[in-house]
């Protein structure tokens, strides 16, 4: 964020370098850059801030699009998994059912841009529960498995960082957001 220092105030708003010419200027001017008028670090200020979005969203979006496909193209195979690690019978089937929905609409909405804060943060936390039931590297005692599982862990957690940054920034202007004008900074 820019900062009054002296006489002057750098902002990158419109390239333009202002001077204070008195207090109460200067007042005006921090109250603009504590509201986010002045930031350096918006991504309005970022030369393809919304291609990286764009990209963005087709790498989160990929992963949840293809897992999300074969659970509900094999809901048995996922409900098996599920009841191996722990769930009752009764509740696999329609669970595997969910989290393929999740996983296939979340990635859905990522991807077009659509509801992208909501859905970055249902799978922020889709992907959280699903580290912590599929990725449990301290109950594995053998340690090749164990590496293998916390480095899926940490995988997990590097997703949940990109979700939560994309809800954040939002999805850009190359979304279905923007067109609603639904793409603002705040939710």
């Amino acid at each position: 964020m820019p900062c009054a220092t002296g006489a002057f105030v750098v902002g990158i708003a419109a390239g333009k370098r202002w001077q204070i010419a008195d207090l109460s200027s200067m007042l005006a001017a921090a109250r603009r850059c504590l509201q986010g008028e002045l930031m350096l670090n918006h991504r309005d200020n970022v030369a393809g801030a919304d291609a990286a979005l764009l990209i963005a969203r087709i790498a989160l979006a990929a992963i949840f699009l293809y897992s999300g496909y074969g659970k509900l193209m094999n809901p048995a195979g996922f409900s098996g998994y599920l009841a191996n690690h722990g769930f009752p019978g009764g509740l696999t089937y329609p669970l595997a059912l969910i989290a393929g929905a999740i996983e296939t609409l979340g990635g859905i909405a990522i991807l077009l841009g659509f509801q992208t804060r909501y859905a970055a943060l249902l799978l922020a936390a889709f992907t959280l529960i699903a580290a912590l039931i599929g990725h449990r590297f301290w109950d594995i005692a053998d340690a090749a498995q164990r590496g293998n599982q916390l480095n899926h862990f940490w995988k997990n957690v590097a997703m949940i960082g990109g979700f939560l940054a994309l809800y954040v920034a939002g999805a850009g202007s190359v979304s279905i957001d923007a067109r609603r004008g639904r793409d603002a900074r705040h939710i």
